[in-house]
């Protein structure tokens, strides 16, 4: 955990010292969590219930905090 967030404090300080264009290069232990969380993501879906809610309501908070 204490490499994790290291890698994180380390690519905003870096993002912080760099104007808008400039490339960083990935970071492999942020990149690989990543991966890891999609791909574990994506193997939860089969077992997830279907259901088929409306969008009234996400719809209600974009217009609330977005549209101001």
């Amino acid at each position: 955990m204490i490499a994790f967030q290291s890698a994180i404090d380390e690519l905003m300080e870096r993002k912080l010292v760099s104007d808008e264009k400039t490339m960083i290069s990935p970071v492999m232990l942020l990149n690989e969590w990543l991966s890891d969380t999609l791909s574990a993501c994506k193997a939860a879906v089969p077992e997830l219930p279907a259901t088929n809610k409306g969008t009234d309501e996400l719809n209600a908070i974009f217009r609330k905090h977005v549209t101001k």
